[in-house]
C-alpha cells in the first residue's frame, strides 16, 4: 500500500518538496510526499506544516479498503484529512480521463473537417466564377454580335437565348455568394451580412430588418466566417420551415462577445433542442455548432411552436487559445 502526504499552501522554502520513496529523504521534485507506510511520511508532512505555519496534510491511500486502519492512524498522529481511493474510483478516473481525451480528439477532427469543408467551397465558388462564369458571359457577347447580323425572326430567338443566358449567369453568381461570399473577403463581415439580408429579401418576398451597429471590432476571420454561416443558415430555415411573415435580424457587442439573434414570427419548430432538429434533418445547424463551439461561442433557440423562433449565437470577441 502506497500513502502520498500532500502539503498544500506551503510557501517559501518548504514548498516544493517530498519525501523519495526509495531513500525516505526530502528532494525538490515535486508536491507530493510517498512512502510505505511506517508513519514517516506522515510526520514529515506535519514538520512541513509546522515549519511553515499554514497549509494542510492530507494523506490518501490508494488500496483496498483494509487501508482504511492506516488512514486511521495517519489521523490519530495528527493528519487534517485522509482519503481513500478504492480500485473503482481508480478506473472510473481513468475512463473520465480517456473520454475526455478522446473528446478532445473527434473536436479537432470535426473543426479540420469544417475548414476542409470551407476551403472546397471557397474552391468551386472561384472555379465556378473564373471558369463557367467567364464562358457564359463569352457566349452572351458571340450572340449579341451574331443577332445583329440575322434577320428579325431569328434575332428574336437569339434574344430569347441571351435571356436564358443571363438568368443562368445570375444563377452561378448566386450559387459562388452562397458557397463563398466575396463582399465578406474582400469589406468584411457588416457589409456581408447586409448584402446577405437584402438578397434574402429579394429571394423570399419576406420582411426583414438588420440592427447593427455602424462598425464593429476586429475580428478573426474564422469569427466573421462562421457568424456569416450562422446568419445563411438561420435565414434558410427561416424559409425553408418556418412560414414566417416576418424576420428581425440583430448583431450586437457587448462586453466581450458579439452576439447575433435571429428572430421570426412563424410557427416555430415544435421541438427547440439542437440535438433533435439535427436528427430531424437540419445538418446545416450540425455545421454551425462546430464553427461557432471551436470559437468558445454558444448556440441557442428560444421559443414555441406556432409563436415563432430566435436563434441565439454568441462568439467571444477573443477566442481562447485552446477554442
Amino acid at each position: 500500500m502506497k500513502i502520498a502526504v500532500c502539503v498544500k499552501a506551503v510557501p517559501d522554502a518548504a514548498a516544493g518538496r517530498r519525501i523519495d520513496p526509495a531513500t525516505k529523504r526530502l528532494d525538490r521534485s515535486g508536491e507530493l510526499a510517498i512512502s510505505d507506510f511506517d508513519t514517516y511520511a506522515v510526520e514529515e508532512g506535519l514538520k512541513l506544516k509546522e515549519a511553515s505555519g499554514e497549509g494542510e496534510v492530507v494523506v490518501v491511500s490508494m488500496g483496498p479498503e483494509k487501508a482504511m486502519d492506516a488512514l486511521r492512524k495517519a489521523l490519530a498522529m495528527g493528519a487534517d484529512r485522509a482519503v481513500l481511493i478504492t480500485d473503482a474510483a481508480l478506473e472510473n478516473a481513468d475512463l473520465y480521463t480517456r473520454l475526455e481525451a478522446r473528446s478532445l480528439e473527434l473536436s479537432r477532427l470535426s473543426g479540420r473537417m469544417v475548414e476542409q469543408h470551407e476551403e472546397e467551397r471557397r474552391r468551386l465558388s472561384r472555379e465556378l466564377h473564373d471558369e463557367t462564369a467567364q464562358v457564359f458571359t463569352a457566349v452572351k457577347m458571340e450572340l449579341g454580335v451574331l443577332r445583329e447580323k440575322v434577320q428579325p425572326e431569328q434575332a428574336d430567338r437569339l434574344s430569347h437565348v441571351l435571356g436564358l443566358i443571363d438568368t443562368g449567369i445570375r444563377s452561378i453568381r448566386n450559387v459562388t455568394n452562397d458557397l463563398r461570399p466575396s463582399l465578406l473577403d474582400d469589406l468584411g463581415l457588416l457589409p456581408a451580412l447586409r448584402s446577405l439580408v437584402a438578397d434574402f429579401a429579394q429571394r423570399s418576398g419576406i420582411s426583414i430588418e438588420l440592427n447593427a451597429p455602424a462598425v464593429m471590432p476586429p475580428l478573426s476571420r474564422e469569427a466573421e466566417l462562421a457568424l456569416f454561416r450562422a446568419l445563411q443558415e438561420g435565414l434558410s430555415n427561416v424559409l425553408r420551415h418556418a412560414d414566417a411573415g416576418s424576420v428581425d435580424v440583430a448583431i450586437s457587442v457587448g462586453g466581450d462577445i458579439v452576439q447575433l439573434r435571429v428572430s421570426d414570427d412563424g410557427r416555430g419548430p415544435p421541438d427547440l433542442s439542437p440535438e433533435r432538429l439535427e436528427l430531424a434533418g437540419h445538418m446545416g445547424l450540425a455545421g454551425m455548432r462546430e464553427r461557432i463551439t471551436a470559437l468558445g461561442g454558444t448556440v441557442h433557440f428560444h421559443g414555441r411552436a406556432n409563436t415563432g423562433a430566435q436563434l441565439e449565437i454568441v462568439v467571444p470577441l477573443h477566442p481562447s487559445d485552446g477554442a
